[in-house]
């Protein structure tokens, strides 16, 4: 056993290792910015978020930024407009609570506890990575530890040291595990399923454990996963496993019945997953399926040993399997090749009978050809859009539990296969030197791997603009120092437009969108908050009467011309005015190609004061006219004068 603990920890020293190069390397990725301000209560057309945090968290709203209430049904109407226009998302209620939130699918996934997780430390510590790193490194280590224990577990339940060692190798180093690792979002749900998958064989092949206790422990574990992620419910077939083999081993059938609760669980949360996921229907986009052979040669198979080696990666998305066909197939056939020799060698050289180990080994290769099919049927279901690409069946976090799920079921495999009994101690059997090789070739090719996965990630915009978009806007919006900042979308590469509108500024920092604002700034490319000025689109044509321009009196409303129609957008307009007393200023963008309704959802008011200002106006809509009706005592009226109207662009130095 001397080489077997020697190699068990050569193999944490890798794994550990590979993780903190990892992780130094990384930082926050796109779920990792859209999941706090989406459990939130983020608000896209103005307003302070829905608390999160408590009713009374916010007491005050700032100027330029109006918030939705129900005295607002069309704003509201168009907030919830907005963020169910993100793909294949749906909302919170506008008014629900934290738990409500929580319980609420983000892209098809269920994963309260994570999502509280990711809020938590995105409120303590927006915009940064150093939390998260930390965690996902602790846990790292902490599963380590787990697969360490359930290999030695496994050889005193009878499997031989040489299987738990590649095993235990296997697990610890999985290059679908290592990509689910770099990014914040994917690494909670992961972990939290290999943490729980680890608990469930510990609690299992724990000899003095009685039906009831296993049970409830095999319950309880399940249900803390579910909390993380719905992937979870694929739990029951671990716990399934693992009390059949110990059944077996024990000759005691009726442990069997510790799978009844849990299996129940499972049941009741899939039923009520499957009404609240909302799952969309997309039949024109890009199939899924045409693209999962080629992952299979150039992703999948390699995996197993390590692979596949070789990735790129297309800014905003996540690194992809590119392993050259002309040595992924050569690569795949020799692995089918090898695994079927192993087949052979272990139905002729077992001790059991050859009918038992054929059926052993059929039952684990059925197991895991069933749950890489479920999982290429759900990436088929979930993911098929005209937002999907060829890419994403060789992204490779997506197969993280199904090649877990396979080595245990050949480690139990290998135990229901042996003909030693259990023992409290590891028998002092030789781990083997072939045994000894192969695990530390499956370390080293699987190091390499997440080496240069990371090693994609080298010219990412993302960190340098995250870092500087929480000095210039986090920080000051926390002090309280900030001014009303108009709505604006990250840079692309940074965020896809598919993400709208979670992918602008306000978003990702946890600011409120301003309607109008006296200081007028955007983020540029760097993540530096710089002022900022309107490139002249068009204007509203100057008005006529003396020393006022254009009059608007309360109660009658009207319409301005632009001297140029615009496209349909958001544009900023330099709204110069002043009015005769303070009073408010609703203004839209009355056109033929809406309703009414629409451009009253689109409406936004803007306060005017006795003395000429000019601030800068958010409106959205189309056409060559611009409706203003002040809202005031009466006899109020406003004095307009001209402004330019376009995009609100970086100042150039």
């Amino acid at each position: 056993m001397a080489s077997f603990y020697l190699v068990a920890a050569l193999v944490a020293l890798l794994t550990v290792g590979a993780r903190g190069f990892q992780l130094s390397q990384r930082g926050l990725f796109w779920d990792d910015l859209v999941i706090p301000s989406f459990y939130s209560g983020f608000n896209p057309v103005g307003g302070q978020p829905t608390s999160a945090m408590g009713e009374n968290s916010a007491s005050a709203t700032p100027p330029g930024v109006p918030g939705i209430s129900p005295a607002d049904p069309a704003s509201a109407q168009f907030a919830a407009e907005q963020l169910r226009s993100a793909l294949g998302k749906t909302i919170p209620d506008a008014h629900a609570s934290l738990p409500e939130r929580l319980f609420t699918p983000y892209d098809g996934h269920l994963m309260p506890g994570t999502s509280a997780l990711q809020l938590a430390v995105s409120r303590a510590n927006p915009l940064s990575w150093h939390v998260p790193a930390v965690l996902i490194f602790g846990l790292t280590i902490v599963l380590t530890i787990g697969w360490f224990l359930v290999a030695r577990k496994a050889i005193q339940w009878g499997a031989s040291p040489g299987l738990a060692l590649i095993v235990y190798t296997a697990a610890c180093v999985s290059p679908f595990l290592s990509s689910a690792t770099g990014w914040w979002s994917a690494a909670i749900n992961a972990l939290a399923w290999q943490l729980a998958a680890v608990g469930i064989l510990l609690v299992g092949l724990h000899a003095k454990n009685r039906t009831v206790a296993l049970s409830i422990a095999f319950t309880g574990i399940q249900l803390t996963a579910l909390l993380f992620t719905e992937k979870a419910l694929s739990l029951v077939a671990i716990i399934a496993t693992v009390t059949w083999v110990r059944a077996q081993v024990q000759r005691q059938p009726r442990l069997l019945r510790a799978t009844i609760a849990p299996a129940v669980l499972t049941v009741a949360w899939a039923a009520w997953y499957l009404s609240i996921a909302g799952f969309h229907d997309d039949s024109e986009g890009f199939a899924v399926t045409t693209a999962v052979p080629k992952a299979l040669a150039t992703l999948v198979l390699p995996g197993m040993i390590g692979g596949p080696w070789v990735w790129d990666r297309w800014h905003p998305g996540s690194p992809f399997a590119d392993l050259a066909l002309g040595i992924a197939v050569p690569v795949s056939l020799a692995i089918v090749t090898g695994l079927l020799y192993l087949a052979w060698r272990v139905v002729s050289n077992s001790t059991r009978s050859t009918r038992r180990a054929m059926c052993v080994l059929a039952m684990i290769v059925g197991a895991s050809f069933a749950y890489l099919a479920a999982v290429l049927v759900v990436m088929v279901r979930a993911r098929t859009s005209t937002g999907t690409t060829d890419l994403l069946p060789r992204t490779p976090h997506y197969y993280a539990d199904w090649w877990t799920f396979t080595l245990v079921v050949v480690l139990l495999g290998g135990i229901a296969l042996s003909s030693r009994r259990p023992s409290d101690h590891p028998p002092a059997i030789p781990t083997g030197r072939r045994f000894s090789v192969a695990a530390m070739f499956l370390a080293i090719s699987a190091t390499i791997s997440t080496v240069t996965w990371t090693m994609t990630w080298q010219d990412d915009p993302t960190r340098e603009y995250l870092a500087n978009l929480r000095q210039t806007v986090v920080d000051p919006q926390r002090a309280g120092t900030l001014s009303p900042l108009l709505s604006q979308p990250a840079r692309i590469d940074v965020l896809s437009p598919l993400l709208h509108p979670f992918n602008s500024i306000n978003a990702i920092a946890g600011v409120p969108v301003a309607t109008h604002t006296t200081q007028p700034k955007v983020v540029d490319d760097s993540g530096r908050l710089v002022d900022a000025g309107v490139l002249r689109v068009a204007s509203n044509k100057k008005g006529t009467e003396p020393q006022c321009g254009t009059r608007i009196t309360a109660g009658k409303p009207r319409v301005v011309v632009l001297d140029q129609p615009l496209p349909f957008g958001d544009w900023t307009w330099e709204f110069n005015a002043a009015a005769t007393q303070d009073a408010q200023v609703r203004i839209s963008m009355p056109n033929g190609l809406q309703s009414a309704s629409e451009v009253s959802k689109r409406a936004v008011t803007v306060p005017v004061g006795t003395e000429l200002q000019t601030q800068w106006v958010r409106i959205n809509g189309v056409g060559g006219t611009i409706a203003l009706e002040v809202q005031g005592a009466e006899g109020t009226s406003v004095c307009l004068g001209e402004g330019a109207i376009g995009p609100l662009l970086p100042v150039q130095q």
